[in-house]
């Protein structure tokens, strides 16, 4: 019987998480297939003021740290982020929070969107460009996006936890 609720409840959680996921996974690739479809590498499209689009593809890491033009460095960056996913998975099926199942899912769907464009465009593609004047944040994409709002809501809800928490303490 306990059995059979185990494995009811990681159904429930995958049935949950993986349309997150896939959600995630297919609107970065659709982007980036527009953008590689209508702009040359380098290529910037002005939109406003302050926002450009700009192709660009990342070998590195966030923000083009760590650049790594070789077969290792490729492999490393691979295996960070696969590990990182199956890691997020344990801890979604340890978990019954539905917005750290939301949380995990986005990073999830996030990191095998730059994971399919390491394996094939041998880098990550970058398109969304923001700058005031000749200031300019480095260039990222949707996958990128839902990793930081994944890892935002992360801290926002651990942070809600231990406040809750903690006020319990006080009010015993």
């Amino acid at each position: 019987m306990k059995k059979n609720k185990i494995i009811n409840n990681t159904l429930s959680k995958i049935k949950f998480t993986l349309p997150i996921i896939i959600g995630t996974l297919a609107c970065d690739q659709l982007t980036k297939l527009v953008v590689l479809y209508t702009l040359v590498k380098n290529q910037v499209v002005h939109i406003f003021s302050f926002f450009n689009f700009v192709l660009i593809f990342n070998t590195g890491v966030s923000f083009g740290m760590f650049q790594s033009n070789g077969m290792l460095g490729f492999w490393i960056l691979i295996l960070i982020a696969l590990s990182l996913c199956i890691w997020l998975c344990y801890i979604i099926a340890q978990t019954n929070d539905r917005l750290e199942h939301i949380s995990y899912s986005l990073i999830i769907g996030g990191a095998l969107g730059n994971i399919m464009d390491r394996f094939l465009y041998g880098g990550v593609v970058d398109f969304l460009q923001f700058h005031i004047k000749k200031y300019y944040w480095p260039s990222f994409n949707i996958a990128d996006s839902a990793i930081v709002i994944g890892v935002a809501l992360v801290l926002g809800t651990q942070t809600w936890h231990s406040f809750k928490k903690s006020t319990k303490k006080i009010t015993r």
